[in-house]
C-alpha cells in the first residue's frame, strides 16, 4: 500500500494549516517501467534495445528506449536548442521514473552518457540491472561500484536478460 498526503487548506488564513495521510490502493496489472539505459553513439553501438524489449514481447512491461529514430546530428548539444534539451530531460524524467534501469554498455563504444546515467542512478542502485561485456575501456570502475552498491552485473547479455525477466 501506498501513501498520498492531502494538504488541507485553511480559507480564512490562506495558509496550509495541516497535512492528512490517505491510503491509495494500488493499481492491479501495473506494467512493470524498464528504462533502457546504456550505449547509443549511433552507427557505433549495436542495436540491443530491440533485442530487449523482444526478448520481452509477451511480458506486461513497458520499455523507455531513448533511441530516437527522428535524432537530429546537427542539434546543437545545448541547453539553448529545444530539441536536445527535451530529449535530455525526457531521459531524466523516465530514468527517475521506471521501476528497473537496465544497462548495457556496449565495449565498441565510451559511452560517456551512459557512465553519467550509471553514476546519477547509482542514489537508487536496487533498480540497476548492468550488462558490460569484456572490453569496455571502464569495466573494472563499473564492476566495483556494482560490488559498493549491490546491483547485478554481468558480462553476458542472455543471464542480463534474464536477470530482468526476474524483477518484470
Amino acid at each position: 500500500i501506498k501513501f498520498a498526503f492531502t494538504l488541507i487548506k485553511n480559507n480564512y488564513y490562506k495558509k496550509w494549516k495541516f497535512i492528512k495521510m490517505n491510503v491509495i490502493k494500488p493499481v492491479e496489472n501495473r506494467p512493470t517501467t524498464v528504462f533502457l539505459a546504456g550505449s547509443i553513439e549511433m552507427n557505433k553501438a549495436e542495436n540491443w534495445q530491440d533485442k530487449v524489449s523482444n526478448y520481452f514481447n509477451d511480458r506486461n512491461v513497458v520499455f523507455y528506449n531513448p533511441l530516437r529514430s527522428d535524432w537530429d546530428s546537427s542539434w546543437e548539444q545545448s541547453a539553448n536548442d529545444d530539441n536536445f534539451a527535451e530529449q535530455v530531460k525526457w531521459e531524466v524524467s523516465h530514468i527517475d521514473s521506471s521501476d528497473i534501469v537496465y544497462f548495457y554498455i556496449d565495449p565498441t563504444t565510451k559511452s560517456p552518457i551512459t557512465l553519467w546515467e550509471i553514476g546519477y542512478t547509482l542514489k537508487t542502485p536496487r533498480r540497476i540491472i548492468m550488462c558490460c561485456p569484456d572490453g569496455y575501456w571502464r569495466r573494472g570502475n563499473l564492476e566495483v561500484y556494482s560490488k559498493i552498491f549491490n546491483f547485478p552485473f554481468t558480462n553476458n547479455f542472455e543471464l542480463s536478460l534474464k536477470w530482468l525477466g526476474e524483477r518484470i
